[in-house]
């Protein structure tokens, strides 16, 4: 790993922007784990984030590890020419880390490194601590805070070829090299009181990355489940459950083991036989072959399984659901903390159920929430 080209941010706050270093052999592997080393024994935080390809599989594959020590650095490792990244996970274990929206890429640092992350800052958290929104795209980010614009011609291009361009190459440094000054920048505008719970919902979001969530809550990702009544709520969890086990046995995405459309019509329609599911001029006829039968008995199997943390679709739960979603809005308001961190969307239906618990949540929500939803608190939107 060449040494002569890394350049140090100036005072004023302006970044030298470096060339990339390119990592695709033992040796400079090694040196950059040295220099990894060195910067975590000074204190360093490391920024981190990955580029790969999630076409056709359940599971992304790893194409590039991009590394930065200090603003304006890139240093960029060749995954398909190191089998062997322990090293790497070992290092980056001890370090503070820089990961802008990690839900993807930790997951697959783990698997190739084995990096469990002991501390760790997403500026899209912190973005959304700071009264910014969430979520918030990196480039906005960058464009809002620091000024800056980010290239963006090379998000879908192919991270698999070899060489990567110099477009490529320059595309992914951007993605750690102002990783530091925002970071730094959104930290002066943090509240102190704010500090603690966005790192407890760092840490949340964390393991949740790491973590595969339950197939049985697959369903979950459905918006429409809120307006479905029960038989067909029910078959929209049977049929995700189903087609969540299928994808991660396959290593598939969900989506090609049945398509959302025809897991929604399905549910909807809850057809009773072939013809009837024939009768959806979309529905493949390799699927109808081979899987009709099995489908039709699913939704057959599928009555009574209403999940318990989802509320009848009601009026008055209808009407309760809305006065949580306004009771958030405005407490978002107050504490600056956007909304879809404060209580995720996909959290409030186990609140209505009596079923969700979050310690640093409640703080900022109790009890005045469920005084609230019980009619027994009125609140007003601060001017």
């Amino acid at each position: 790993m060449g040494r002569t080209n890394r350049r140090r941010p100036l005072a004023c706050g302006v970044v030298v922007v470096a060339a990339p270093i390119w990592v695709d052999t033992p040796a400079a592997l090694s040196e950059t784990l040295e220099h990894l080393r060195t910067a975590v024994a000074e204190g360093k935080r490391i920024a981190l984030d990955t580029e790969f390809h999630s076409e056709h599989r359940y599971r992304p594959r790893l194409m590039l590890i991009q590394l930065a020590t200090t603003a304006g650095e890139a240093i960029l490792i060749d995954p398909l020419a190191l089998p062997d990244l322990r090293g790497l996970g070992e290092v980056l274990q001890e370090a503070e880390l820089i990961l802008h929206a990690p839900g993807q890429d930790l997951p697959l640092l783990a698997r190739r490194c084995g990096l469990q992350p002991n501390t760790l800052q997403d500026p899209q958290l912190m973005a959304g601590f700071c009264g910014l929104g969430h979520p918030r795209s990196l480039s906005a980010l960058c464009s809002d805070v620091l000024g800056r614009s980010l290239k963006k011609g090379s998000t879908l291009s192919d991270w698999k070829q070899r060489p990567l361009s110099p477009e490529q190459q320059d595309y992914a440094a951007d993605d750690v090299r102002y990783l530091h000054q925002l970071v730094e920048t959104l930290e002066a505008r943090l509240p102190q009181e704010l500090r603690a719970p966005l790192a407890a919902c760092t840490a949340e979001r964390s393991a949740a990355a790491l973590s595969l969530p339950p197939v049985e809550n697959a369903w979950r990702r459905f918006g429409v489940a809120r307006v479905l009544d029960a038989p067909s709520l029910c078959a929209l969890v049977t049929l995700c459950t189903w087609r969540e086990t299928q994808a991660r046995e396959r290593d598939q995405p969900p989506r090609q083991v049945l398509g959302d459309g025809l897991l929604i019509d399905l549910a909807r329609r809850l057809p009773e036989s072939v013809e009837e599911l024939a009768s959806n001029r979309r529905f493949p006829k390799k699927l109808l072959r081979d899987k009709g039968e099995f489908l039709l008995e699913l939704l057959k199997q599928s009555a009574n399984t209403l999940p318990p943390s989802m509320p009848a679709n009601d009026e008055r739960s209808r009407t309760r659901r809305a006065c949580l979603d306004a009771f958030v809005a405005v407490r978002a308001l107050e504490t600056g903390i956007a909304d879809k961190l404060l209580l995720p969307h996909e959290d409030r239906d186990r609140v209505l159920a009596g079923s969700f618990h979050s310690a640093w949540r409640e703080t900022f929500l109790e009890p005045a929430m469920s005084q609230f939803i019980c009619g027994e608190l009125a609140i007003s939107s601060p001017t």
